[in-house]
């Protein structure tokens, strides 16, 4: 379980960190931010939401899994599966996290295998001998700062579209156990609404595609096609663990054969040459 510290010269100035190999803090990750920059690398492998965060706060996301607690693009060695990694992912194991002041300040995950307590020379170091950023960590900094302007940018204009009106709670289609059509929501996720879109006038619709807001909405409507993918990972993901519980039933079951005795006594006819 992630512990984060806000980085500092008084416990950081011998610590160093290493670039991560995988991506196992994230496979309990159902959801990621995406910037509005990112939109056009993620298309082509992610369904995109307005997730609610709060009674008026929505964020465009990526959809990794519809479950709690699960992601469908980390493979067994906790590998990302396709060749785009949302951003808000890639800093680990550093993070900028808001402070009660509403300011922000860069915070390390002392528990991962990423940070090292006591930096060697094998290692990124995180602090100079000054007490500044390290030249590897600042390089990440500059990433993570650009990644929140481009957040902030995103979240107002995810937010035009709250303010005409232009989301919905998002309902797909299932069949039930008796193979009935039925409609079921996707909790805390929103979709554009097409026809609302439409029905714009031409004065707002300008408003919107200049603002940034218009592609954002088009954008998430064209990612919807990209959920029948995520079911099909998810299958996949259920077959391969029914196999793994076939197996670990096989061989507990062969654990429980004793062979001894199957070949004990004195008859020659097994095994005989």
């Amino acid at each position: 379980m992630a512990k984060w510290q806000v980085v500092s010269k008084e416990k950081h100035a011998k610590s160093g960190w290493l670039s991560p190999t995988n991506y196992e803090q994230a496979k309990s990750t159902g959801l990621a931010p995406l910037t509005a920059a990112e939109v056009s690398h993620a298309l082509p492998f992610y369904p995109l939401a307005f997730a609610k965060l709060s009674d008026d706060q929505f964020q465009l996301c990526a959809i990794f899994s519809l479950k709690n607690g699960e992601n469908l693009f980390l493979n067994k060695d906790n590998r990302w599966l396709v060749p785009y990694v949302p951003a808000a992912l890639r800093s680990y194991p550093f993070s900028m996290m808001e402070t009660s002041s509403g300011s922000h300040v860069l915070a390390v995950d002392v528990e991962s295998a990423f940070f090292k307590d006591a930096a060697t020379a094998k290692d990124n170091r995180i602090l100079t001998e000054q007490g500044e950023a390290d030249e590897s960590l600042s390089q990440l900094l500059d990433f993570m700062r650009q990644r929140m302007a481009q957040q902030q940018t995103t979240d107002k204009a995810v937010q035009l579209l709250i303010d005409h009106s232009l989301l919905e709670p998002w309902t797909v289609k299932v069949h039930s156990d008796n193979g009935e059509l039925l409609e079921q929501q996707l909790p805390g996720l929103y979709r554009a609404n097409e026809e609302s879109l439409k029905a714009l006038t031409p004065d707002t619709l300008s408003y919107l595609m200049q603002s940034g807001a218009l592609g954002l909405a088009y954008s998430q409507i064209f990612s919807q096609p990209r959920l029948k993918d995520l079911q099909a990972r998810f299958n996949i993901k259920q077959q391969q663990q029914q196999q793994q519980q076939q197996q670990q039933q096989q061989n507990a079951n062969l654990d429980q054969i004793d062979f001894d005795k199957m070949f004990d006594g004195d008859s020659e006819d097994i095994f005989s040459f």
